[in-house]
């Protein structure tokens, strides 16, 4: 590629795909704050993401420099500036200012000529012309991640090598927009180098090595100086070693190991702002509880049990600390054994056994986070019996046979169960366990199998443990859409619901649903939005079509995403081995002709290496574009 021109792609709706693919956007004991929160337009998972702290930690390291007017982050950065930051950025400033190399560009002012000419000798920057560097042009997204993927790799690929995402190109240099430009900003700058420093240093020769490790190695600064500032950006991993030893590394950079030999933890769950966490080791006859400081690695026995008083264990796990938890907080943790589960509490003076039993009973949230959060309120069920936990005691409820504790919000509960023909769907406050609202719903027949799983309940198919989210709606599934409003469980809908979004419409905004039509195969096909009372403040919701299914388009929708005003829908075709071929559309109101098309926005093969073999991707998005148009679905 010739430069840091952009380069020529394929451009189809770019405006949609832009938007849509902002959102399209790893864990550990110890993680930074404002996990990912962000103040620029780059954001990377599992790290702070806050270019004002991810500028400090670069200034600390001596990567980093503001001006007179501070880092002045929201401004746009001058190729020449550009020029200086890559270079101060790996270490090279004394050398770049000492060597003076030459370059051939006519356009560099005085100060930065050491800086361009250390890029051009090491083939960084080959710039915009003939004998032109473009000093004072707006370094663009494009060109700022293509030099430091020359640094990293030798040569253009910012997407392999981790740099750069196409969607944020897109975006930020504002490719098929007007006017054209870039919105490439200091703060953008900081978040890719932030960024560049977890990705590997491919010209190492004894093998792959992070970015930071590669500039600890040069000299720029220590290991123990960039623990000292990483440690507020980047999540501490955690590995066990040979003996058994647990050691703890930040991007790559190994700093602590423990003392205790053959000991595991939990060290792959993210314990959000403790200092600690919660590792076992098998000592004789016994089974002994350790708390592990997160950057040390020092250790402080709190329990040792026998086998009668805690069965082999195989796996713990922290769920959260209830009260001050620099001080005089408890924690709380689950425990997996050979014979069950147990729930464990920590004072910060004795270790103790709450309950035991076969299982935890919250099974719509993931393995290790079998319990729920609703303010100050931590709840746990195991066999049947609810753990309500608060700064100012613990409440128990033993639930009726049969009924499972779906999720909580707001101080309620939302329980379900199976009577004779029908489910019940109950809110239940959790101060003193009241019966709030009730909703009973015709169970389907037994024998009607596309209702039924081992695994689900069909009024509820799809609740999950942190169910309300953005909006305030989550509980869904054959029995229709709910939510809480003002201490009440509020049915929205009962069209049966599949998938569920929220979309910004007006001052408030909407619910979205995927339906599809009761008493037909559960598989989506139809698109409903709901404004209401939970975010318009309107008395009831109302309900407007954002696609049906007539005419008959033939898109099974796998899910839909809200970006905004927009809705997006998608469809998976299993492909084998795991993977999925998936379409993604948006569907397109055209007011002037009172009519519904849909957009097809792009393809994305899950075997690339199948699929791709004759066609590329716009090939496959044409072709579904032309299906669609034919069956009157064409947007414009």
């Amino acid at each position: 590629m010739e430069g840091e021109k952009m380069p020529k792609i394929k451009i189809l709706f770019l405006t949609l795909i832009a938007v849509w693919l902002m959102g399209a956007t790893t864990v550990s004991a110890l993680i930074p704050d404002n996990l990912n929160a962000s103040s620029s337009k780059i954001v990377t998972e599992g790290i702070n993401n806050v270019a004002e702290d991810q500028a400090e930690m670069l200034n600390s390291l001596g990567l980093f420099k503001g001006t007179n007017k501070g880092f002045e982050l929201h401004r746009h950065l001058t190729r020449a500036e550009a020029a200086a930051l890559i270079v101060r950025f790996m270490g090279e400033e004394k050398n770049a200012l000492a060597q003076k190399n030459k370059h051939p560009f006519k356009d560099v002012p005085t100060w930065a000529d050491p800086y361009v000419g250390w890029l051009y000798k090491n083939k960084v920057t080959y710039g915009v012309g003939a004998a032109r560097y473009g000093s004072t042009q707006n370094v663009t997204y494009w060109q700022f991640a293509t030099m430091l993927s020359r640094i990293s790799l030798g040569y253009d690929d910012y997407l392999s090598s981790g740099i750069g995402k196409e969607e944020e190109y897109v975006f930020i240099d504002r490719i098929g927009q007007d006017p054209p430009g870039t919105d490439f900003f200091r703060a953008d700058a900081v978040s890719m180098m932030a960024r560049f420093l977890r990705c590997d240093y491919h010209k190492e020769p004894k093998g792959l090595i992070t970015i930071a490790q590669f500039l600890i190695g040069k000299g720029v600064f220590t290991a123990e100086q960039f623990v000292k500032a990483g440690t507020k950006i980047y999540p501490i991993n955690y590995a066990r070693v040979e003996g058994g030893k647990i050691t703890a590394y930040l991007v790559g950079v190994p700093f602590s190991e423990s003392k205790l030999a053959d000991i595991a933890g939990d060290t792959s769950y993210p314990a959000a702002d403790t200092r600690h966490f919660y590792a076992w080791r098998f000592e004789g006859d016994v089974t002994a509880l350790y708390l592990m400081d997160c950057l040390t690695l020092e250790e402080s026995q709190i329990a040792q049990w026998t086998k009668e008083e805690m069965p082999r264990i195989f796996d713990i796990a922290y769920f959260d600390t209830i009260g001050e938890k620099s001080s005089s907080g408890r924690d709380y943790m689950g425990i997996w054994h050979e014979e069950g589960v147990a729930l464990i509490s920590w004072d910060g003076v004795e270790a103790e056994i709450i309950a035991t039993g076969k299982k935890f009973g919250i099974d719509s949230k993931h393995y290790k986070e079998p319990f729920l959060l609703g303010g100050d309120k931590l709840v746990v069920v195991i066999d049947g019996t609810v753990y309500i936990f608060t700064k100012n005691g613990t409440v128990n409820h033993v639930l009726a046979v049969g009924t499972t504790f779906i999720g909580i919000e707001n101080g309620l509960a939302v329980l379900y169960s199976e009577r004779n023909g029908y489910g019940l769907i109950q809110g239940v406050q959790l101060d003193d366990w009241v019966v709030t609202d009730n909703y009973r719903v015709p169970l389907p027949d037994k024998d009607d199998s596309k209702y039924w799983s081992s695994e689900s309940h069909p009024l509820i198919r799809q609740h999950h443990g942190a169910p309300y989210g953005r909006g305030g709606a989550g509980i869904y599934g054959e029995a229709g859409l709910f939510t809480v409003r003002e201490g009440r469980l509020e049915r929205i809908t009962s069209r049966p619901v599949l998938d569920v979004t929220f979309v910004r419409v007006g001052a408030g905004g909407a619910h979205v649903i995927l339906s599809h039509e009761p008493g037909t195969q559960p598989l989506g096909d139809t698109i409903y939005q709901y404004n209401g009372p939970m975010l318009t403040g309107e008395d009831g919701y109302a309900e407007d079509e954002r696609l049906v299914n007539n005419p008959p388009h033939g898109i099974l929708i796998s899910g839909i995403e809200g970006r905004d005003s927009m809705v997006f829908f998608y469809s998976r075709t299993d492909v084998g081995m795991e993977n999925y071929d998936e379409f993604t559309y948006y569907p397109f109101y055209n007011s002037e002709e009172d009519h519904m098309g849909i957009v097809v926005v792009n393809f994305t093969a899950g075997r690339p290496e199948i699929s791709f073999y004759e066609h590329d991707a716009l090939w496959y998005v044409q072709k579904e574009q032309e299906r669609l148009n034919e069956l009157g679905y064409k947007p414009y």
